[in-house]
C-alpha cells in the first residue's frame, strides 16, 4: 500500500511538473496574445514600486492595479492600458471639459487672418491659398452645413473638434507609454488650454487638424516601437499620406520619425511587402488633392490659382508662389535663426504655466545624460523635436520684431509643444516619485489629483478672458464698415489679409453688398488672376495682364492705368505704398475715408458733404478696448490701424482747410472732433494730436470766442509734455500767457462790473503756430 501510494503521488507530481514545463510553450504558440499584452500583464500584477519606466526612469508611485473602482484613484485608473475602450473612457472627462470650454468661447462669426478665406472656400467649395488644404476644405463644407450652426460657426467649431481628437491621441500615447491616467489628463489639459492652442481651437484655422495628424502619428509610432509589426507601419503610412494632403510642415516631424523607425526596426520597416504596401497607402492619402482641379475650374474671384491646369496644380502644391521652403514670400534672413529660437523658448514659458518648463527640462536632461538606458521612443521624441525646431527656424524668414509677424510664426510652435507635453508629463512623474516615494498609495493619488485639477483649471482661468471669442465681432464689423462706406456699384480694390478675407466672406457667404466689385489688387501680380476677374467681375476693366508698381513690360499695368480704365465708376482702394501714391498723385486725389481711401480725379473739386457721407460707415465702427484684446493679434492690428487712420483723416482735413484759407469752418470743426475723439479714447494719443487740436480751435476762435478755452486746454497739455524739437513751443507759450492774462482781465472786469458796470471786450488770440501734418 505504501509503495503504491508513493508511486501514485510521484506520477501526479511528474504530471504537474510536465504541465508547468509545457505551459510557457503553449502560451508562446498562442497567436492571439501579443507581446504587449504579456508585458502589460506583468506590469499590472507587479507592485507599484517594482514597476519600471520607459527608458529606465523612476517607478510611478500611483499606478492602479485593480480593475474595480474602490477609491478615487482606482476609479480614474482602469488598469488595462492596452484596451482602446478603457483609454477612451478614461479620456472622456477631459474631453468633455475641453468640449465645454471650447463651445463657451467659440467665435460666432468670421475671425481675422486667413479664417475668412477658409470659411469662404469651405462653404463655397473653392480653393484656398497654397498648398490648397483640400482635405480641410472638404471637411469644412460638411461642418458648415451642421444644424444649429451658421456656416461660420460650423467651420470654427471644426477646429475645436479636431483639437479634442488630437488630445485623445496625445492622452492615449502617454497612457500606454507611462501607464498613468492622472498625468495624462494633466498634459492634455495644460496643452489644450494653453493660449496658443486655445485661440486656434475656437476659430477657423488649419493648425488643429495638423495637431490631430501629428498626435495620431506619434501614437502609431509608439505602437510600432512597442510591438514591431508591419500593420503599424502601414497605418502610419496611411495617416502620413492624409497629413500630406493637409499641411506640409508635418514633414519636419515625419522625417525624423521615419529615420528612427528605420534605424531601430529596419527589418520590420523594410520588409518588402510592408515597405511597398506602405508606399501604396501613403500615396492613397493624396487622393484629396484631386479635389483641387475640380474646385479650381470655376473661376471664382476667391479661388487662388489655376489648379485645373498641370502647371497651376504643381505651382499650388509646391507653394512656388510663396517659396517652396519658405514660410512667406521674400528673402530668407538666416540671422534671425537664434533670435527666433529664443522667442520660442520664451513663449514656451507662457504655454506651460512657467513652472511647467521645469519638468520638461528634467525629462530632456534625463534622456541626454542617460542616453544608453533610453528606449527608442524616448530617443525619437527628442530627435524629432530638435529636428523640427532647427529646420523650421532656419527656413522661417519672418521678422519677429513685428508684432503681427510674431503671431503668424508662433502658430507653427503648436507641433513641437505637443511633443514637449509628453516630456512635461514624464518629468512630472519623476518629480512625483521623488516627492511622494514614502507616502501611501492613496495619499499619492490624492496629491496627484489635486495637482492635476489646480494646473488645468489655472490654465483655464489665466487665459479665459483673452481667449474668449464668444463675443468677438471685430472683423465682421470691420467688413460691414468698409462696405457701408462705398456707394452702390462701386469698385473696391482691397489690400491686406484681414480686409480681403472679411469682405470675401460677407459677400460670398452672407450675401452682403454683392453690388460692390471687390477684388484684392495685390493678387493681380499673378498671371492667373486676370481670368478670375474677367469671369467673376466682368464689369471691372484690367488694362493688361499683370499689375506692377512700375511698368517694365508691355503686359504690365500701373495703378494709374487701373484707375483710368475704371474711372466711370466710384473707386475705393486700401492702403497704398509710397511709390503707388507717387504714380497716381498727378492725376488723382486719395482721400482717407477710414479703412478705405476714395479715389477722386484731380479735376474734381473736393465735396465735403460727399466726404462725410462716405466716412459715415467708418464712423459707426468702434474698435475694441485696448485692455480687451491680446497684443500681437489680428485684433490688435485692427485697433492700431483704426487710430492711425483716424489721425490721418484729421491731418488731411486740417491740411485741406489751411490750403483753402480756412474758408469752411465745418471742415476744421469736423477734424477737431476726430482729434478730440482720439484724445478721449486712445490710451496713449500722439503729442501732435494735442497741438493740432489747439491749432483747429485757434482758427475757430476767430469766429466764436468760445473755442479759445478748448484751445488753451489742448496747448496747455501739449506744452506740459515737453515735446522735443518743436520750434513752435515758445510761440505757443506766449499765446498761452496772453490768454491767461486776458482771462485774468476778464475776471477783474466782471468783478468791476458788479460795482460799476463797464465791460472788457474779448479779443481773439493771434500769432498762430502752423499745423503739423
Amino acid at each position: 500500500m505504501g509503495r503504491k501510494k508513493r508511486k501514485k503521488d510521484h506520477k501526479k507530481q511528474s504530471s504537474q511538473s510536465h504541465n508547468q514545463r509545457q505551459k510557457p510553450k503553449r502560451k508562446s504558440q498562442n497567436s492571439n496574445q501579443s507581446q504587449v499584452e504579456q508585458l502589460d500583464a506583468k506590469r499590472t500584477n507587479a507592485s507599484a514600486t517594482e514597476l519600471g519606466h520607459d527608458g529606465g526612469g523612476p517607478a510611478d508611485p500611483f499606478r492602479g492595479k485593480s480593475l474595480e473602482p474602490k477609491t478615487f484613484g482606482d476609479f480614474l485608473l482602469l488598469g488595462d492600458a492596452t484596451s482602446f475602450k478603457n483609454t477612451l473612457i478614461e479620456y472622456l472627462p477631459m474631453g468633455l471639459l475641453t468640449f465645454i470650454v471650447y463651445m463657451l468661447t467659440l467665435c460666432p462669426t468670421v475671425p481675422g487672418g486667413d479664417s475668412g478665406e477658409l470659411i469662404t472656400v469651405s462653404t463655397q467649395l473653392g480653393v484656398a491659398h497654397p498648398p490648397g488644404y483640400p482635405l480641410y476644405t472638404m471637411l469644412g463644407y460638411l461642418f458648415s452645413n451642421l444644424p444649429f450652426f451658421t456656416p461660420a460657426q460650423g467651420v470654427n467649431f471644426m477646429s475645436g473638434a479636431f483639437q479634442i481628437v488630437a488630445g485623445f491621441f496625445l492622452f492615449a500615447t502617454f497612457r500606454r507609454w507611462q501607464r498613468n491616467t492622472l498625468v495624462g489628463w494633466l498634459i492634455v489639459g495644460v496643452f489644450s488650454f494653453s493660449p496658443l492652442i486655445w485661440r486656434y481651437a475656437v476659430v477657423a484655422e488649419v493648425f488643429t487638424l495638423n495637431n490631430l495628424f501629428l498626435s495620431a502619428l506619434t501614437y502609431l509610432l509608439y505602437r510600432l516601437f512597442e510591438e514591431p509589426s508591419g500593420k503599424w507601419v502601414m497605418r502610419f503610412a496611411a495617416v502620413f499620406g492624409l497629413a500630406c494632403a493637409h499641411h506640409h510642415t508635418i514633414l519636419f516631424f515625419v522625417v525624423p520619425f521615419f529615420l528612427c523607425a528605420a534605424f531601430f526596426h529596419r527589418k520590420t520597416v523594410f520588409e518588402p511587402k510592408t515597405f511597398f504596401g506602405s508606399i501604396g497607402v501613403w500615396a492613397a492619402g493624396f487622393v484629396p488633392y484631386f479635389y483641387l482641379p475640380y474646385a479650381s475650374k470655376p473661376l471664382y474671384i476667391f479661388n487662388w490659382g489655376h489648379a485645373h491646369t498641370w502647371d497651376g496644380f504643381w505651382t499650388h502644391f509646391l507653394r512656388s508662389e510663396y517659396g517652396t521652403f519658405q514660410l512667406a514670400s521674400g528673402k530668407k534672413d538666416y540671422s534671425n535663426f537664434l533670435f527666433s529660437l529664443g522667442k520660442y523658448a520664451v513663449d514656451t514659458l507662457d504655454q506651460f504655466l512657467i513652472v511647467g518648463v521645469v519638468p520638461i527640462i528634467i525629462a530632456l536632461l534625463y534622456v541626454v545624460f542617460k542616453w544608453g538606458k533610453q528606449k527608442p521612443f524616448a530617443k525619437t521624441l527628442l530627435f524629432s523635436v530638435i529636428f523640427y525646431l532647427f529646420v523650421f527656424h532656419i527656413l522661417a524668414n519672418m521678422d519677429l520684431s513685428n508684432r503681427l509677424f510674431f503671431d503668424i510664426q508662433s502658430r507653427f510652435w503648436m507641433a513641437p509643444n505637443m511633443i514637449m507635453s509628453l516630456f512635461f508629463g514624464w518629468g512630472l512623474l519623476m518629480l512625483f516619485q521623488r516627492a511622494l516615494s514614502t507616502s501611501t498609495q492613496q495619499m499619492q493619488r490624492s496629491v496627484a489629483a489635486v495637482v492635476v485639477a489646480v494646473a488645468v483649471f489655472s490654465q483655464i482661468a489665466l487665459h479665459y478672458e483673452l481667449e474668449d471669442y464668444s463675443q468677438n465681432q471685430v472683423f465682421r464689423d470691420v467688413g460691414i464698415s468698409m462696405l457701408d462706406s462705398v456707394p452702390k456699384n462701386s469698385i473696391l480694390f482691397l489690400r491686406g489679409d484681414i480686409y480681403v478675407n472679411v469682405v470675401r466672406y460677407l459677400q460670398a457667404v452672407e450675401g452682403y453688398r454683392t453690388d460692390v466689385s471687390a477684388l484684392p489688387f495685390d493678387l493681380l501680380w499673378w498671371p492667373w488672376m486676370k481670368a478670375n476677374v474677367e469671369a467673376s467681375l466682368p464689369s471691372v476693366n484690367l488694362p493688361s495682364d499683370l499689375y506692377r508698381y512700375r511698368k517694365r513690360h508691355y503686359k504690365h499695368f500701373t495703378l494709374k492705368e487701373l484707375f483710368d480704365a475704371n474711372s466711370h465708376r466710384p473707386i475705393f482702394v486700401g492702403k497704398l505704398r509710397s511709390d503707388e501714391m507717387k504714380n497716381v498723385s498727378d492725376s488723382y486725389q486719395i482721400w482717407n475715408m477710414g479703412f478705405l481711401n476714395k479715389v477722386i480725379p484731380k479735376s474734381k473739386a473736393f465735396d465735403f458733404r460727399e466726404y462725410q457721407e462716405h466716412a459715415r460707415g467708418f464712423e459707426k465702427y468702434l474698435p475694441p478696448k485696448r485692455e480687451d484684446i491680446r497684443d500681437k493679434s489680428w485684433e490688435a492690428f485692427v485697433y492700431h490701424n483704426y487710430w492711425d487712420r483716424e489721425l490721418g483723416r484729421a491731418r488731411q482735413l486740417f491740411a485741406k482747410a489751411m490750403a483753402d484759407g480756412n474758408r469752411d469752418p465745418n471742415i476744421l470743426l469736423y477734424g477737431a472732433g476726430i482729434m478730440k475723439k482720439i484724445i478721449d479714447n486712445h490710451p496713449n494719443p500722439p503729442l501732435i494730436v494735442h497741438k493740432n487740436l489747439g491749432v483747429a480751435y485757434q482758427f475757430l476762435g476767430r469766429i466764436d470766442a468760445r473755442y479759445n478755452t478748448p484751445m488753451y486746454e489742448a496747448w496747455k497739455t501739449y506744452v506740459s509734455k515737453n515735446p522735443p524739437g518743436d520750434k513752435d513751443v515758445p510761440n505757443i507759450k506766449r499765446i498761452l500767457a496772453s490768454y491767461e492774462a486776458q482771462r485774468a482781465n476778464i475776471m477783474r472786469a466782471r468783478q468791476q462790473q458788479r460795482r460799476t458796470g463797464p465791460t472788457v471786450p474779448n479779443r481773439g488770440v493771434s500769432s498762430q503756430p502752423k499745423s503739423t501734418k
